[in-house]
Parts: structure tokens; sequence; C-alpha cells
């Protein structure tokens, strides 16, 4: 229970920091690390007018349907409010985007708002390291990129 989130039961940052993710559902260390950032959007907007109770519904399902796309070696992190980071572990590159679709598809899935006629969506952005040594410095970084990368996609869409 240190590792998880109470609300989404998504793993928690201390389970990030740790380096956990790197043993997840394996008998080996991962070699590669492909990290995808994920944030809301308009999550601020569905608490404001929907409430907080529909806002955490949101986000609720949205970590489930998540998992529900995730390999078992696979890794989904409440990052912070409506941020989250999936972990995959030796992925190629060239995989990733169509990882980042069915995650997008599935997060489409959740609905909410009157009679639940609305569906969330979110923006996505990916670092990918081929030889992952597991150290702070190589995770902040990656983090890094794929935040900026989010935001890109994010500033895009407006």
């Amino acid at each position: 229970m240190v590792y998880t989130d109470p609300l989404t039961k998504a793993y928690n940052r201390r389970f990030l920091e740790e380096h956990l993710y790197l043993h997840h559902g394996r008998n080996d260390l991962a070699e590669s690390i492909t990290i995808i950032m994920m944030d809301m959007h308009h999550f601020k907007m569905i608490n404001d007018v929907y409430g907080h109770i529909e806002g955490d519904r949101v986000l609720k399902g949205v970590a489930k349907a998540l998992k529900g796309q995730m390999r078992d070696s696979d890794s989904l992190i409440r990052y912070g409010g409506d941020e989250f980071v999936i972990i995959l572990t030796d992925c190629k590159e060239e995989q990733i985007p169509s990882f980042i679709d069915r995650y997008r598809e599935a997060v489409s899935m959740v609905r909410y708002g009157p009679n639940d006629s609305l569906c969330a969506q979110a923006d996505f952005g990916y670092a990918h390291m081929q030889e992952y040594s597991s150290n702070m410095n190589e995770l902040e970084e990656l983090l890094q990129l794929a935040d900026d990368r989010m935001y890109e996609q994010k500033h895009r869409a407006l």
C-alpha cells in the first residue's frame, strides 16, 4: 500500500523514485525504458463544473482504462493531480506510437457529465532510452523530455 495511490489504485511517485518499475512483472531487470507522460484535457473544468466526486470518478476510470491496455511488465503511476506516467520496459521505440494510440482510445472510452455524454481526452508525450542504467539523473531527463513533448502536443491542439 505504500506504493499505491489510494484513489486510482495506480502506483505513486514513491514507486517511480525507487525504480521499482524495473522489476515489475519481471524476473530480470529491464534494459530499455520508455516513459509516457499523460495529462487530461480540461480536468480543472471537470472538477469546477461537475464536482470533485465526478472528477475522482474520471480519474479512477482513466486509471482502470489504461491498466486494461498495459502489459504485465508495464507500470501506471499517478504522477500528480490528473497526470499519469506509464512506464514500458523492453519496448522498441517504433512500437511506442501504437501504444499511445491504444491509451488515447482507452481514455476516450471514459465518460462523464450529464448522462455520461462527454468523453475524457488526454495528451501524451514520451521519451525512450535503449540502455537505461536506472540512475536518478537519467530518470529525471526522461521525465522532462516526455513532459516537454506532451506540452508540445497540448499546445498544437489549441
